[in-house]
């Protein structure tokens, strides 16, 4: 299912970037109504999404339009006010840049269909991977340390009536083995190389010695550098171009479990998409044999 989603909502922002006529700092795309062929989603989850745009204070303003025949509404929005407050706190690792809604409910889904029973999205900004794997019915525990953003979530958690757990504190400082969520999915919010390095060092050094099975159970969610979407890329993403991850996966004996090509704010006037690697233990349930393409 999350595969249908992907691979649609990839080719909707690669028409949309094509036409696209706006001069708004961010836009995405969400269907106005679920369809089995392009976006098989329960219909209450995606008015669930459009509920967490609509009280979005980073989005200011939407308009209808139809793409690859299909009824989409385009929300367009500015982070610049955001973006300048995380990177105003000394242990920031990551400037604030959104996913696209559809693909942070891609990622929840795939945490899920790993058997992963909570999230923790360390680096949340507005807390959208957290709020889908919430509307999944896992347990959440979204972590953010610019109190700006802080208060968007408690906002849109105020909002939609949804509560994904956050919490204002320094992702580095957190204890994961406090958090009581068997089965973790956790999510690092950085690219490899622009700090998301230190958010993923900083999570694996605290699960690695926090003893247990944490480790063992875990799966890590790691948004790669992107590149171009199709056989050809997947391809080489799967023969060890795992986004810049590679040398933190092999320091920590982690292993892709699968390689999923999504659109976020970052990729959006470009021909290519965002890699987001699963990564669990070598050797653990799954692990081997890595799955490159979006089914």
């Amino acid at each position: 299912m999350y595969g249908t989603i992907a691979d649609g909502i990839t080719s909707v922002k690669r028409e949309m970037s094509k036409c696209y006529s706006g001069g708004a700092h961010i836009q995405e795309a969400l269907p106005v109504r679920p369809s089995k062929e392009t976006f098989p989603i329960e219909e209450s989850h995606l008015r669930a999404l459009h509920g967490f745009a609509e009280s979005n204070p980073i989005y200011h303003g939407s308009f209808q339009q139809d793409l690859a025949g299909t009824e989409y509404t385009i929300y367009e929005g500015d982070i610049n006010e955001y973006w300048l407050g995380s990177i105003k706190h000394g242990t920031s690792c990551q400037p604030f840049y959104p996913t696209w809604l559809a693909s942070a409910y891609v990622l929840a889904t795939a945490a899920k269909g790993f058997g992963c029973t909570g999230l923790v999205d360390i680096g949340s900004g507005d807390g959208r991977i957290a709020f889908c794997a919430a509307l999944l019915g896992m347990r959440t525990r979204s972590i953010e340390i610019d109190d700006s953003l802080v208060k968007l979530q408690e906002e849109v958690a105020a909002s939609t009536g949804t509560d994904f757990g956050t919490v204002c504190m320094d992702a580095l400082a957190a204890d994961y083995g406090s958090m009581d969520i068997s089965r973790p999915a956790f999510a690092v919010g950085g690219l490899p190389q622009m700090g998301g390095e230190m958010l993923a060092e900083g999570l694996l050094e605290k699960i690695k010695n926090g003893g247990g099975s944490i480790m063992s159970e875990a799966v890590v969610i790691l948004a790669g550098e992107g590149d171009s979407s199709g056989p050809a890329a997947r391809k080489r993403i799967g023969a060890g171009g795992l986004g810049g991850w590679e040398p933190i996966m092999a320091k920590y004996g982690l292993s892709a479990r699968r390689v999923i090509s999504l659109p976020t704010v970052w990729t959006f006037d470009q021909d290519k998409e965002t890699p987001y690697i699963f990564a669990g233990p070598a050797g653990s349930s799954g692990a081997s044999g890595v799955e490159t393409s979006n089914a």
